[in-house]
């Protein structure tokens, strides 16, 4: 996957199904076209995958979603396209027009929900979508009469009744699989936003305790590099400043490892402005500023140049950051200033000092001999 990638390089990113087919022309067209469209999502090369995908929905006889979990849908390959570069509206609009809903569909419709805002709504499909995939014990007596088959019944079911807390506790990190990491980890964040961040990180910390069971705890893969991002984020946000320092350097370490340290992803551009953001909080405005600036260079270069919205965020704060050293270095010099014009003031004022007691000595030694005249 990643040698046809490779192969076919930046000339997906305008025009990619010509020259897909032309480099695989003795294969199968749909086939190969959705080998390319893997190779490039997974590169993070998402405008050009979005198209492949695009022209994969219009000669796919199925436009009704994921039907296996084998084969990812391209309709829902293009909300996630849409959603990596920040285009939720359009996302959405995309997402609306499939009919069958699969975990997938609901997860993503959670994340939307989340991007725009709308919390409660981000919980209650990304739980739904969670119980499609939860392995848990004793499923029947879980959820009453019989397992859900459709997310209608989603308010009645004992799931949805529990605490976040309880279902968390429910939770068996020994009997996963991937989505139900993506799936916990996706509540964690929208706890996060909500500023219940005990809650946040407890979610976080179980989809990571998964990811190791799943994965191994030496492996460079993505949702742990992802978990650690998210703990991260949940540790500057309560001002535990070196916690989230070590979590974003050890998931950067991860993302590299994965790609390789050239290699620029969006994955490492979100670590990258996540730890400069921590430096400014710290006020280690130097450091800050040239975490921004790598994370600049690589989301301009993944986006072609284009003004997304994490462009336009960075260059805002990179501004408030050089406004703000700026204002330091002024303060620091009429701080130097001061301490100077103190110093004289207080040298000067000794020396007078000095002057009048060596003037009033004078003055003592030149009427002494009239006191003592006068006296006798």
């Amino acid at each position: 996957m990643s040698t046809l990638c490779t192969l076919i390089g930046d000339q997906l990113t305008v025009n990619p199904v010509p020259c897909i087919e032309h480099f695989v022309a003795d294969g199968d067209p749909y086939n190969v076209m959705q080998l390319a469209a893997e190779a490039l999502f997974h590169t993070e090369k998402y405008r050009a995958a979005c198209l492949v995908y695009s022209e994969l929905r219009n000669r796919s006889t199925q436009n009704s979603g994921q039907k296996s979990e084998d084969t990812p849908s391209p309709t829902l390959r293009m909300v996630e396209c849409h959603y990596h570069l920040g285009e939720y509206e359009k996302g959405s609009e995309i997402l609306d027009s499939i009919t069958f809903k699969s975990a997938q569909w609901f997860h993503l419709r959670g994340l939307l929900n989340y991007k725009q805002g709308d919390l409660k709504a981000a919980e209650e499909n990304i739980l739904i979508a969670l119980q499609y995939d939860w392995r848990l014990e004793e499923l029947e007596d879980y959820y009453g009469d019989r397992m859900p088959c459709d997310h209608s019944n989603i308010m009645d079911t004992k799931l949805y009744k529990m605490s976040p807390e309880q279902r968390l506790s429910r939770i068996h990190s020994t009997d996963v699989n991937s989505n139900t990491i993506i799936f916990v980890k996706s509540l964690g964040l929208v706890y996060e936003e909500t500023a219940d961040y005990i809650l946040a990180e407890a979610y976080i910390h179980k989809a990571l305790e998964m990811s190791l069971t799943l994965y191994g705890s030496t492996a460079a893969v993505y949702p742990i590099a992802d978990c650690l991002q998210s703990l991260g984020d949940i540790n500057s946000r309560k001002k535990q400043y070196s916690e989230a320092d070590e979590c974003y350097r050890h998931a950067l370490n991860i993302y590299r490892e994965i790609q390789g340290e050239k290699v620029k992803t969006f994955a490492t551009a979100k670590c990258l402005r996540q730890l400069g953001e921590n430096y400014v909080r710290m006020e280690q405005f130097c450091d800050a500023a040239a975490r921004l600036r790598e994370a600049l260079t690589i989301y301009q270069d993944v986006t072609q140049g284009g003004d997304t919205k994490q462009i336009s965020d960075i260059l805002a704060r990179l501004d408030e950051i050089e406004n703000s050293q700026k204002r330091l270095s002024n303060h620091e010099k009429n701080s130097d200033e001061s301490k100077s014009a103190g110093a004289c003031i207080t040298l000067v004022s000794g020396e007078n000092f000095q002057y009048l007691l060596v003037k009033i000595w004078i003055s003592i030694i030149a009427f002494y001999p009239l006191l003592y005249c006068s006296h006798q």
